[in-house]
């Protein structure tokens, strides 16, 4: 069965999401990066601030990941890129 993917772009209002979302990509990824959730979610508002655009995938109502890409680059780079395991 087909499930429709939706895009959203995220506000500072996502940035706990987001470091949630980031924590574990960091742990995931067997990262060394030691920081607190609340530390990610200042990170992700000083990304956002700074340029950044956060888009968070979501099925079904579900938010299942994340992407955060820096715009001023040529071409673009992507910095983050997450979704889960399990839908």
């Amino acid at each position: 069965m087909f499930k429709e993917l939706k895009f959203i772009i995220a506000t500072h209002t996502d940035c706990l999401e987001l470091a949630i979302f980031n924590k574990s990509l960091v742990d995931n990824g067997g990262s060394n990066n030691n920081m607190t959730i609340k530390e990610l979610e200042v990170r992700m508002h000083e990304f956002i601030s700074s340029g950044y655009l956060a888009i968070i995938f979501s099925v079904e109502d579900q938010h299942i990941g994340y992407t955060l890409i820096d715009n001023s680059k040529s071409p673009i780079f992507i910095r983050h890129f997450f979704y889960c395991r399990a839908i």
